[in-house]
């Protein structure tokens, strides 16, 4: 193949090493966010999700970056950009030219579906804490909203924000 074709697949190749690294990161701070969650440490689970963004806008950079190169290889192979798959590129180049890219897309699929499957239980994790402190809001506000007596007679439910102690 060309020169130029094999600058793409290069370029192509350390994108995906970028992303690879980038996604490896947020692995790592969704399972201390999982632990974060697990131990009520609101103060971690804040610090973990700020350093989340910055590298969730650098994982949406890279990924127009990787579109990008993806549309030029489409290009020059005489391909849709839209049928173009991995597989597909073997064709055009050597085993030797191929195979980095072909390693640096299997690892960066594993790592994503390792990140998927971390966030779906930080996800599951949040909701059961949410229903569970709903479900504490929704027995406190009942206990409140009962008649209680006063003085030989039923007064009015009080409220949580008496101004008379």
């Amino acid at each position: 193949m060309s020169g130029e074709n094999r600058i793409s697949l290069g370029a192509l190749t350390s994108l995906l090493e970028e992303e690879l690294s980038l996604y490896t990161k947020l692995c790592n701070l969704s399972l201390e966010k999982k632990e974060a969650v697990l131990k009520n440490n609101t103060d971690l689970l804040a610090r973990i999700i700020g350093e989340e963004r910055p590298l969730i806008v650098e994982a949406e950079r890279l990924e127009s970056k990787r579109l990008a190169e993806v549309a030029k290889i489409a290009q020059m192979v005489g391909l849709k950009e839209s049928d173009l798959k991995l597989s597909d590129l073997k064709a055009f180049f050597s085993e030797e030219e191929f195979r980095p890219l072909e390693e640096k897309a299997r690892d960066l699929k594993a790592v994503l579906e390792k990140l998927k499957e971390i966030n779906e239980t930080n996800r599951y994790l949040v909701e059961s804490t949410l229903k569970y402190i709903s479900y504490l809001i929704d027995a406190l506000m009942n206990s409140l909203s009962k008649t209680t007596y006063g003085k030989g007679k039923l007064s009015p439910s009080f409220s949580l924000f008496q101004r008379e102690v």
